[in-house]
């Protein structure tokens, strides 16, 4: 019996268990450190050299667009790849790439240079899409459903774990090592994927029943455009906070300075690990559809205000109380 393009035989591969678990894992690993950073990238710009307020938000905002903006231009070529030369290739290709930048990533000297190798990030990625397609393909029929939930379970637990890690190891290790940690977690989701996961060809003959799916068979094509302009919007409007919320909860906190002054570097390290809570909660309320509810300023002033959180000056150095 022949296939359809993306539903795998009634019984599927016969690794599809362990397959679902790499993938899972490496969904989840990928995605805690490409999320890590957000909590912690305005201050790793500064640390680069940038001094103006404006201008660390700028660069911030490009920064983290760039990832985006070049996955969404070869997110189409990796899937023609994947089908031309299979799924575990693409994700090994993803896995092995993305750990190469982000090592790199902590070795930067400049915020040029963070911007090119985010540039490579998008490049690079793709991890989560292409394990949901290797997984879709190697499940038995009646079993696809629920490992898809999984992996998208372990892609949204990525949304939350990454940036509580990222605002809680950079004053422990330090931004540039929390980069490097990042890039041999990756590494070993790598290893896993080129050496555990087992995926079976489709026979011959199925492909050439496969019927090819293009625009033009869409017979009413309103409802997509509305859905991706109304997927547009949401995410502009979810994503545009990101890279800006760091320095916009640092304005909230009121610094008590007295008669030292402050290490401004240290400070923001340690505040990062607060503002990593608000990102968690806004992958958090964004994964329940309730991603609208952040665009108000007003849930920040009373997150800040419930949590009592200040700063208190301790020799050259400062704590943050709570």
């Amino acid at each position: 019996m022949a296939r359809a393009s993306i539903h795998p035989a009634e019984s599927g591969s016969a690794h599809w268990r362990r397959n679902l678990a790499i993938c899972l894992l490496g969904s989840f690993s990928t995605i805690v450190a490409m999320t890590l950073l957000l909590p912690l990238l305005p201050l790793y710009v500064e640390q680069l050299g940038v001094r103006d307020q404006a201008a660390i938000v700028q660069r911030s905002g490009i920064a983290y667009g760039a990832t985006f903006f070049t996955a969404a231009l070869v997110a189409p070529l990796w899937g023609q790849f994947g089908d031309a030369y299979g799924r575990k290739l693409m994700l090994v290709r993803a896995s092995f790439g993305m750990a190469i930048v982000m090592s790199l990533t902590g070795m930067v000297d400049s915020v040029w240079q963070l911007v090119a190798l985010r540039l490579l990030t998008g490049l690079a990625g793709g991890y989560s899409s292409g394990s949901m397609i290797l997984v879709a393909a190697q499940t038995p029929k009646d079993r696809t459903g629920w490992a898809i939930g999984m992996v998208s379970s372990g892609i949204m637990a990525g949304n939350i774990v990454g940036p509580l890690i990222g605002g809680s190891l950079p004053p422990l290790i330090g931004i540039r090592e929390t980069f490097w940690l990042a890039g041999c977690v990756i590494f070993l989701a790598f290893l896993a994927t080129a050496f555990l996961i087992k995926e079976e060809k489709r026979p011959a003959e199925a492909k050439k029943t496969e019927t090819r799916a293009s625009w033009s068979a869409i017979p009413n094509k309103r409802p997509i455009l509305a859905m991706l302009m109304t997927g547009l919007i949401l995410m502009v409007a979810n994503m545009s906070i990101e890279p800006i919320i760091t320095v916009y909860v640092a304005q909230l906190v009121e610094v008590k300075a007295g008669s030292r002054s402050l290490r401004e570097s240290s400070c923001q390290q340690r505040l990062s690990a607060a503002f990593s809570r608000l990102l968690a909660l806004a992958s958090l309320l964004t994964a329940s559809g309730t991603g609208a509810f952040l665009s108000a300023p007003w849930p920040f002033r009373l997150f800040c205000s419930s949590r009592r959180l200040s700063l208190r000056p301790v020799g050259n150095s400062c704590s943050c109380a709570f």
